[in-house]
C-alpha cells in the first residue's frame, strides 16, 4: 500500500531494509529486494515518458480536427469527457454581439443560456474568479485574433494538469489557433468568391501594387 501512495518513502525503507540484508548476508532477500527496486524504477521511467506520449497524443487529436471550427471544439469537449470524466460542459460562441451556448453537456439549454449570461455579466476578473469559486467552475476565454470568441465552462474545476498527466494549457492554445486558422480558411474563401464573381473592391487589393482594368 505504501508502494501506491507514497513511492519515495516505499523506496527509503526499502533501501534501509537492503542495508540491514547485506550486513546479515541474507543473499535471498538481497536478491528480491534489488530485483523489486529495479522494476519499481522502470516502471516510475515508463510512466514519465507515457505523460509526454499522451499529451502530444491529445494534441495531435485536436490538430487532426482543426477542419471546422465545431469539429474542434467538439474533439476538445470529447477529451475533457474523456480524460477527466468531466460531466458538465458549456462551449459558447460568440454571434457577434453576444455568447450563445452552441455544445452543452450535462447542463439543460435553459441552465446553458443563465450561466453564460451571467458570466457575461461579470466585471471585473475578481468577481468571474469568486463566481467560479463558488460554483466549483472552470471558466476559459478563448481567443483568436481573426476568429469569434467562445467561452469554456466545466463543472467539476478542471486543474492545470490533467487526470493523466496532460496540461490543459497547451490543448487550449492549440484550440485558439485552430479558431484563427479556421477563419483565416473561411476569409481566403470570402476572398476567392470575389475574385471569381467580379465583386473584389480596391480595399481588398494590396498595397504598393498598381492595378490595371481589363482592356475593352
Amino acid at each position: 500500500i505504501l508502494a501506491k501512495s507514497e513511492p519515495d518513502q516505499a523506496k527509503q525503507h526499502l533501501f534501509s531494509a537492503l542495508e540491514v540484508f547485506r550486513r546479515l548476508d541474507l543473499q535471498t532477500k538481497i536478491e528480491a529486494t534489488e530485483e523489486y527496486l529495479a522494476q519499481s524504477e522502470q516502471v516510475a521511467v515508463n510512466l514519465e515518458i507515457e505523460k509526454p506520449l499522451q499529451s502530444n497524443l491529445l494534441l495531435l487529436r485536436l490538430l487532426k480536427s482543426i477542419s471546422t471550427r465545431n469539429e474542434l471544439f467538439r474533439q476538445l469537449i470529447a477529451i475533457l469527457q474523456e480524460v477527466e470524466k468531466t460531466p458538465k460542459l458549456i462551449l459558447s460562441e460568440s454571434n457577434g454581439n453576444k455568447f450563445l451556448p452552441t455544445i452543452v453537456e450535462g447542463f439543460s439549454p435553459t441552465q446553458g443560456v443563465e450561466l453564460i449570461a451571467k458570466i457575461q455579466m461579470m466585471q471585473p476578473d475578481e468577481d468571474l474568479n469568486k463566481f467560479a469559486d463558488a460554483r466549483n467552475l472552470s471558466i476559459f476565454h478563448l481567443h483568436a485574433p481573426n476568429a469569434n470568441p467562445a467561452i469554456l465552462v466545466t463543472h467539476p474545476a478542471l486543474k492545470s494538469t490533467l487526470s493523466d498527466g496532460s496540461l490543459l494549457h497547451p490543448l487550449l492554445k492549440i484550440v485558439e489557433l485552430g479558431m484563427e486558422l479556421c477563419a483565416l480558411r473561411e476569409r481566403s474563401k470570402e476572398i476567392a468568391a470575389e475574385i471569381d464573381s467580379g465583386h473584389i473592391t480596391t480595399n481588398n487589393l494590396m498595397p504598393g501594387f498598381i492595378h490595371s482594368s481589363p482592356a475593352m
